[in-house]
C-alpha cells in the first residue's frame, strides 16, 4: 500500500453566491476503508427502516406526488448545513450504539453483533487521517468525511434523533 491514508481536496459549488466550496476526502486507499464499508453493509439496514429514511430523490417525488394538500395548508422544507462537519463524533456514537444494544433492537435484527459493530464505528470514525499534499492531518470533530459509512451514520444519527422529537 503505497498511501494509507484519505486525500483531502475542495469541490467548488458553482451555484452558491457568493462561491463556496465543499470539503472531500477521498478515501479508498484509507487503512479502514474496507472496515468501513463492512460498518455501511451492517448499518444499511437500520437506516432503511428509518421512517425518515428516502432512497433518493425519486423516492421522496414519488411520495410527495400521492400528497393532497387542503386550502390554506403550508408546505416547507429545510435543508441541514454542513451536515457531516457538525454532527458530534461522541454525540453520534452515544446516540447510535444505545440503539444497537437496544434488546428491542437486537432482536429485530439478527445480522449483527453490538459490541463488533460498535467497536469498528469507534475505529472508522474517530481515526479519520487524511494527506493534502505533502501534509497529514487526523479530523478531530465532525462526522469522519469519505467514510463508506458516513451516510448511514448521518442518517441514523439524525433519524434516531429526530424520531424522539416527531411525537411532540
Amino acid at each position: 500500500m503505497e498511501d494509507p491514508f484519505g486525500y483531502f481536496y475542495l469541490l467548488y459549488k458553482i451555484h452558491k453566491t457568493p462561491s463556496k466550496t465543499r470539503h472531500v476526502v477521498s478515501d479508498c486507499t484509507s487503512v479502514t476503508h474496507s472496515l468501513g464499508k463492512w460498518v455501511d453493509v451492517m448499518l444499511q439496514p437500520f437506516a432503511q427502516h428509518l421512517p425518515s429514511f428516502f432512497k433518493d430523490s425519486f423516492e421522496l417525488k414519488k411520495t410527495l406526488n400521492t400528497i393532497i394538500v387542503p386550502p390554506g395548508a403550508r408546505l416547507f422544507s429545510c435543508d441541514a448545513e454542513s451536515m457531516y462537519t457538525n454532527i458530534d463524533t461522541e454525540a453520534a456514537l452515544t446516540v447510535i450504539s444505545a440503539f444497537l444494544l437496544d434488546p428491542e433492537t437486537i432482536k429485530e435484527y439478527t445480522h449483527y453483533h453490538a459490541a463488533t459493530l460498535i467497536a469498528a464505528l469507534e475505529i472508522v470514525m474517530r481515526n479519520n487521517i487524511l494527506r493534502f499534499s505533502d501534509k497529514y492531518a487526523k479530523q478531530l470533530s465532525g462526522t469522519a468525511m469519505g467514510k463508506p459509512c458516513a451516510p448511514c451514520w448521518a442518517i441514523l444519527f439524525q433519524g434516531l434523533d429526530k424520531n424522539k422529537l416527531i411525537p411532540t
